[in-house]
């Protein structure tokens, strides 16, 4: 209803997901979810779009959802128009790969953070044959929290990551985090300005090359 005026339709909030590989999106709790910005009208449609690049490897999957009361209720959305309804076999699979030029990147420390300590600075770590060790290198770093079956790459909050000090032929960069923000988190590092992100736990994931899913967890 609405999407014929021309303009987003007011209230509409359309969201795209991805999850695990033949897990249903609309009974799941291992999925992602991120809200597609209005584009354009295209016959009597609205068109939403989103860029989302996955952290986690391996084959994914990726449906979409909508909503026209503030999230309150879902219709879910496969890629099979003008069905009788939602079919998790209809999910678009993906499989992700290595994603990023960086050589090696990683979550430094520490591995845990407290509840009951409160705020802890968080250290993570780039390499790259031609930008470090350099304080001015142009590379962009955050750091980021949220559940860890919700793909960081799709649902975490991200914030960005001030340069600390140079380690060995690393550049470190350093935040101070609040634990109560989220159960899990991670880095990601970017050398085109976040076009493609290396996402970095305590395994070092390199340039995803390696599987992304030693976190950084957050205990009582």
């Amino acid at each position: 209803t609405g999407s014929a005026v021309a303009g987003a339709t007011a209230g509409l909030i359309v969201q795209v997901g991805v999850g695990p590989k033949n897990d249903n999106a609309s009974a799941s709790t291992l999925w992602g979810w991120a809200t597609a910005p209005y584009k354009i009208d295209q016959a009597t449609r609205d068109y939403h779009e989103l860029t989302v690049q996955p952290a986690y490897g391996g084959d994914r999957a990726v449906a979409g959802r909508a909503s026209i009361d503030d999230g309150g209720t879902w219709l879910y959305c496969d890629y099979v128009g003008g069905d009788a309804g939602f079919d998790p076999v209809a999910q678009y699979n993906v499989t992700v790969a290595n994603h990023t030029d960086v050589t090696f990147c990683n979550l430094q420390y520490p591995p845990t953070a407290s509840l009951a300590a409160g705020p802890v600075v968080v250290y993570g770590q780039v390499y790259d044959a031609l930008l470090t060790p350099d304080a001015g290198a142009p590379i962009r770093a955050e750091f980021g929290f949220g559940q860890a079956s919700e793909d960081p790459g799709v649902a975490w909050s991200w914030r960005t990551a001030p340069f600390s000090v140079l380690v060995g032929n690393n550049n470190e960069y350093a935040v101070t985090f609040n634990p109560d923000a989220g159960p899990a988190y991670a880095y990601r590092f970017s050398l085109n300005d976040g076009g493609t992100w290396c996402y970095g736990d305590l395994g070092g994931n390199g340039g995803g090359s390696a599987t992304f899913t030693n976190l950084g967890t957050v205990v009582p």
